[in-house]
């Protein structure tokens, strides 16, 4: 279950990127695919993935737990509970219809 999503924009001199953004709006279901598809990573795995200047956040719950959560374009969840904090990426190909950016990783399994 998730709390209705906020989007953020940053400015950006790309039109293309800007245009796909404000066109981007991830409901419930959609960040619920994008943390199943995910896997999880011991720090942020900001190199591993492309940046979008869009993001997405909202409270979601976790086993019973409530967490505050940001996806980026790019497919990097960060959640935080508390003194918590996970990161996940998604590079599963299944993410595709999801996030913006697919990451080089994405192997088409």
């Amino acid at each position: 279950m998730t709390s209705p999503v906020e989007k953020i924009l940053q400015e950006t001199t790309d039109n293309t990127l800007s245009a796909a953004c404000r066109n981007w709006n991830p409901d419930s279901n959609t960040i619920q695919a994008v943390f199943m598809l995910s896997r999880a990573y011991p720090e942020e795995p900001y190199s591993l993935f492309y940046q979008t200047p869009c993001d997405v956040s909202g409270k979601m719950t976790i086993d019973g737990q409530p967490w505050q959560f940001s996806l980026n374009g790019g497919g990097i969840m960060t959640l935080t509970s508390g003194n918590q904090t996970l990161y996940r990426g998604c590079s599963d190909a299944q993410c595709a219809p999801h996030i913006l950016l697919l990451t080089d990783a994405m192997s088409g399994k």
